[in-house]
C-alpha cells in the first residue's frame, strides 16, 4: 500500500489538482487510469454535503487528466458494504472534515481492519490525513472544543503512518479559537508530548517522504522544513 498525506489536493475555486511540488506527476504512477475509487466520508449522515465534496474532488481529478471507471462514496447510506467497495477499488480517498466525527465513522465500519488487506493507494485529505496516523493529533477545531477538558487531543487512528499532521498551516497559522491562538497556545504546547507536522496546502507526504515546505512542532518549538 502507498499512503499519500495531503492538506488539500485541489486548487481553491480554480478546478484541477494543485500542481505544486510535482504533485500531479508524482500521483500519476500511483493512481490507476480507468480504475475504481472509494471516497470514504468524514460525516456519515450528511449525504448532500458529502456528495458535493466528492463531486468537486472528482472534477479536480478529471480536470487534471485522470479518468476513473467508478467513483463510489462510502458513508452512512452504504456503510455495511464498505469492505466490499474498498476491496474492489484501486484508490481509496479519506475525505476532509471534523476529525473526531470521521474517526468514529472509521471505527464503526472497521476501516483499519479493511485497509490491512488493501494493496492500492490511500490518499488522505485534511482530517483523512490526520486520522491515517497510528496516534492522531486531534486539534480542537469547533467552538468550545479548546475549552472542553474532556476533548481528547490524541486518539487512535488507522495506523497507516506514524506521521501526525496539522493541516492547512498556511491558513490557520494566525487564527484563534475560544480565545486561544491556535498555534502558540494549542499546537506548540501539545507538541511537548509528540512531534506534529504543520502541513500547508500544496505540500504532501508520500509514505514518509515530504514534498514541499512544512513545519515541525516538537518540544514546544517550531522548525521550518
Amino acid at each position: 500500500m502507498v499512503t499519500i498525506l495531503t492538506s488539500s489536493p485541489g486548487l481553491e475555486l480554480h478546478g484541477g489538482l494543485n500542481p505544486a511540488n510535482n504533485f500531479i506527476e508524482n500521483l500519476r504512477p500511483l493512481v490507476k487510469d480507468g480504475g475504481n475509487v472509494a471516497y470514504v466520508a468524514s460525516e456519515p449522515d450528511m449525504p448532500d454535503l458529502t456528495d458535493e465534496y466528492a463531486a468537486t474532488l472528482l472534477d479536480d481529478f478529471r480536470c487534471s487528466g485522470f479518468d476513473f471507471a467508478r467513483f463510489t462514496v462510502v458513508d452512512g447510506r452504504n456503510a455495511e458494504n464498505a469492505a466490499e467497495i474498498i476491496a474492489d477499488s484501486d484508490f481509496t480517498v479519506l475525505a476532509g472534515g471534523h476529525v473526531p466525527t470521521q474517526n468514529r465513522f472509521f471505527r464503526k465500519i472497521g476501516l483499519k481492519e479493511i485497509l490491512n488487506t488493501f494493496n492500492g493507494t490511500v490518499m488522505g485529505i485534511s482530517a483523512g490525513t490526520m486520522n491515517s496516523a497510528s496516534t492522531v493529533y486531534c486539534a480542537p477545531e469547533l467552538e468550545g472544543e479548546a475549552l472542553d477538558s474532556r476533548f481528547e487531543r490524541f486518539i487512535s487512528g488507522l495506523a497507516l503512518t506514524d506521521i501526525m499532521v496539522f493541516p492547512h498551516f498556511n491558513l490557520i497559522c494566525g487564527e484563534k479559537l475560544d480565545g486561544f491562538h491556535i498555534i502558540r497556545d494549542i499546537v506548540l504546547p501539545d507538541s511537548k508530548k509528540r512531534k506534529i507536522y504543520g502541513l500547508p496546502d500544496g505540500s504532501y507526504f508520500i509514505n514518509d517522504r515530504l514534498y514541499g515546505p512544512a513545519y515541525l512542532f516538537s518540544d514546544g518549538t517550531i522548525t521550518a522544513l
